[in-house]
């Protein structure tokens, strides 16, 4: 079986592999026990993989970046959006601590 480079999601005879990044964010929401936003952490992902990016390129003005583009089309309260930040900040320190 090929396997994917980082970031990088392939199909096989088998099916759907998932990316690093994916299983890193999976990983992150199964061992996490108060995470309310885990859908915010699975958009995040698929933004990340839709721009070519990757574990290592995960930072904070990436996630600036990610939540001005997703409430450009949403109408989300500053406090919601406060609320993302500090999810997708708690997935940025799993993601730093573990690799």
């Amino acid at each position: 079986m090929e396997s994917a480079r980082m970031g990088e999601t392939i199909e096989t005879g088998l099916g759907r592999v998932t990316s690093d990044l994916e299983r890193k964010a999976e990983q992150f929401l199964s061992e996490s026990k108060y995470i309310t936003n885990a859908f915010i952490v699975r958009s995040f992902v698929s933004w990340l993989l839709k721009r070519g990016l990757d574990l290592k390129d995960v930072n904070k003005s990436l996630i600036d970046q990610f939540l001005e583009e997703y409430s450009l089309s949403r109408k989300v309260k500053s406090s919601t959006k406060h609320a993302y930040k500090n999810t997708l900040w708690k997935f940025l320190n799993f993601v730093k601590e573990s690799t």
